[in-house]
């Protein structure tokens, strides 16, 4: 194999390892995504479930053991 071909053969490697790392990446990215959605459905529930606690509180209505 002459150098010329040496050469190519480690270019096409490496694009093929940068396609990888992109595959990689895209899927990180989704999951991230994914994670912060429910995250962010968790957060509401949590505002919602304190506010109801408050507003019973308010109401003379808790013994704080919740």
């Amino acid at each position: 194999m002459d150098k010329i071909e040496l050469l190519q053969a480690r270019i096409t490697a490496k694009l093929e390892t940068v396609r990888m790392l992109r595959r990689q990446i895209a899927r990180d990215h989704e999951t991230i995504r994914r994670s912060l959605r429910e995250c962010l459905k968790l957060q509401a529930e949590l505002d919602e479930a304190q506010r109801e606690y408050y507003a019973q509180a308010a109401r003379g209505g808790t013994d704080g053991d919740q």
